[in-house]
Formats: structure tokens, sequence, C-alpha cells
């Protein structure tokens, strides 16, 4: 079976989709699955690592020009 590529310019909330918007925590990018941090921003989830392995949803956008990747402080739209 073939591998699943990710492709950022390609990811976006469905039609109807249920969308949040939430303060990075830390670098992340559109397609990145992400968990609530105790301050409240978003943060990448680490499967490895039981506290932050329980994902809220996937980065839909970052900011509010399309960007593809984002840093602390940057607004997000999640799913």
């Amino acid at each position: 079976m073939a591998d699943l590529a990710l492709t950022q310019k390609n990811v976006g909330a469905l039609l109807g989709s249920i969308v949040k918007p939430y303060t990075l925590g830390g670098a992340a990018g559109v397609g990145d699955p992400v968990y609530i941090a105790a301050d409240g921003d978003v943060e990448k989830t680490d499967a490895a690592a039981a506290a932050t392995a329980q994902a809220i949803g996937i980065i839909v956008s970052i900011g509010a020009y399309g960007a593809l990747t984002g840093v602390a402080g940057d607004r997000c739209d999640v799913v």
C-alpha cells in the first residue's frame, strides 16, 4: 500500500464543519493535529507522550492571509 502524503494547501474545513479559533502555543502547520495546552493555546500533539497525545482537532488555517505554517502567538482555526 502506498504511503499517504499531506499536501498542506489542500487541507481545509468541509462545508458544515465546526471551526474554532485558537492561538498557537508553538510552531505548527496546516494539517497538524493539536491539543489544548494548560494555558489554553493549542500545540502539536506527540503520540509518544501521554500528556500531549490526545488531539482535539486539526489545524485548517493559520493567520488571515493563508499561511501554511505559524509560530507561537499566531491565530489558527481548528476543526
